[in-house]
């Protein structure tokens, strides 16, 4: 069985990965999208993750028709050219989420008799949850309250479709007419169809599915959502009416955050490593870089070599233990995934900071050891196997300083251990519990495999997939030597 997901968006560069990443956790194996003349970052986004996954982009000529009749072109240009590719074929917008109920997996819900050519699948639509402007995590964490099923506007319906079952016959994007195959709903029951088709006469019914329906965000989406819409009222009544009828919470979208997250991770590195055979490329040949090779002696000081050929002088990382105002190490919880501030024990590791000697006031935070958790400080959407901050230092104390976020410039906070020892990205003035200290690694501590594996992947770029947590460190250190996060293309929501 082969499946497909069929969308048009423009400007969606917010929430484009949150979407991409939940429908191949899904289980979708393509994802055909249509790019309505978007002017922001949304179409290099998913060039970044065809890195990784089957994204086809379709560019649509700019026109004058309504938003509805482009859609309508897109959906049959989708079944034209690809009625013989898949078996199923879902048409989903950039604010609608299909979700499955536990224990259900994408092959069983659409393993139907083979007269069903469609599925009719209930919107579930969901309220702003008085955000104002655009929450910085994805739709299905940031909003989880919804409509009852009772709500008249949740019979809408959206369609998985066999495209051989299709007739040609065109109605609308919730409908397709599919005579003499069956329509059916989640649960395989025969629908009563409304007036237009597309709306069930029934109530929506969510038991086995649902799609999530985020079309009321934030006030700032909704306002966007507006401005590229004029084909729809505009009028802010929706929105404050969606704020008032989801009444129902429900966490359990919230809670495919860490696997979607992952899916984004592997996106990410995608490409990193394709930027980095890029830059490995770029070396001209016999250059200096591996004659350094030849004399990289694994009992020295860990540092890293000169890559930039017009620079003479050593590039050097060292490596610091990182000291709370406590005076406790810096700590990684690898049970609870989380930053510590106390004693290092059996599931608490030691931070290291990792700083170029050309970047003196940028800290790299790595956990050597914790191989399977992307580490992420609460209050920090990031998500890496490497954190950069900003080491600011505190006037008048010498080798004491404050990390900071470089984007959203808050600062680290580390509450004592007698109030819990949390570790936060949150004060926006520092005081005594943001402050810290390093100390410098002692060389038989270091780790040295670090540079070694890095030397090797420059030899070798094919050793890049396979070398996940060196690829989130080098990167991140080659982008504070070269500055590459300025480049349009290198930063990913969410996980950059």
């Amino acid at each position: 069985m082969k499946t497909a997901v069929a969308a048009i968006f423009k400007n969606e560069e917010h929430d484009i990965l949150s979407w991409i990443a939940w429908y191949i956790n899904v289980g979708f194996d393509t994802l055909i999208l249509f790019n309505d003349s978007s002017t922001d970052r949304s179409r290099s986004i998913l060039s970044e993750c065809a890195l990784r996954y089957d994204i086809r982009i379709i560019d649509v000529p700019p026109t004058d028709e309504y938003h509805i009749y482009r859609q309508k072109n897109c959906y049959i240009e989708t079944l034209n050219i690809y009625k013989d590719e898949f078996d199923w074929i879902g048409f989903f917008d950039l604010d609608e989420y299909l979700f499955l109920n536990e224990n259900e997996t994408l092959h069983h819900f659409l393993d139907r008799p083979e007269d069903v050519g469609a599925l009719a699948i209930h919107w579930c639509c969901y309220g702003p949850n008085n955000y104002l402007f655009k929450p910085k995590t994805h739709p299905f964490v940031a909003f989880d309250k919804h409509f009852p099923a009772s709500q008249p506007i949740n019979r809408h319906v959206k369609t998985l479709l066999r495209p051989k079952a299709w007739t040609g016959k065109w109605d609308n994007v919730h409908y397709f007419e599919v005579a003499p195959y069956r329509y059916v709903n989640a649960c395989g029951k025969e629908i009563s169809w409304a007036d237009p088709r597309g709306i069930t006469s029934t109530e929506a019914d969510f038991t086995r599915a649902k799609i999530l329906h985020f079309q009321c965000r934030s006030l700032e989406q909704f306002l966007a959502r507006l401005k590229k819409r004029p084909d729809v009222p505009q009028t802010i009544t929706p929105w404050l009416g969606a704020q008032e009828m989801a009444t129902v919470y429900d966490p359990h979208p919230g809670q495919l955050q860490s696997r979607i997250e992952g899916i984004i991770y592997e996106i990410q590195m995608a490409v990193v490593k394709a930027r980095m055979a890029d830059i490995i490329n770029s070396f001209p040949h016999h250059s200096p870089l591996e004659k350094a090779i030849f004399k990289y002696n694994l009992s020295s000081p860990v540092s890293i070599f000169a890559i930039n050929q017009q620079k003479k002088a050593e590039n050097k990382i060292d490596f610091f233990s990182i000291k709370t105002f406590e005076g406790y190490d810096l700590g990684y919880d690898t049970i609870n995934r989380c930053f510590r501030n106390g004693p290092i024990g059996e599931n608490i590791l030691p931070v290291i900071g990792a700083i170029f000697a050309e970047h003196p006031f940028m800290v790299h935070l790595i956990v050597p050891g914790a191989k399977e958790a992307l580490l992420q400080i609460n209050g920090d959407p990031r998500k890496s196997k490497c954190l950069r901050y900003e080491r600011v230092n505190v006037k008048d104390h010498e080798g004491i300083f404050y990390l900071r976020h470089p984007d959203s410039k808050f600062f680290i906070c580390c509450e004592p251990p007698y109030h819990g020892g949390k570790v936060t990205c949150s004060r926006t003035e520092p005081k005594s519990w943001e402050e810290f200290s390093l100390l410098p690694l002692e060389d038989h501590k270091a780790p040295r495999n670090i540079e070694h594996s890095f030397v090797q992947m420059l030899q070798n770029p094919n050793l890049l997939s396979n070398e996940s947590d060196i690829i989130s460190i080098c990167y991140q250190l080659l982008i504070t030597k070269y500055g590459l996060d300025k480049m349009q293309n290198f930063s990913l929501p969410y996980s950059t």
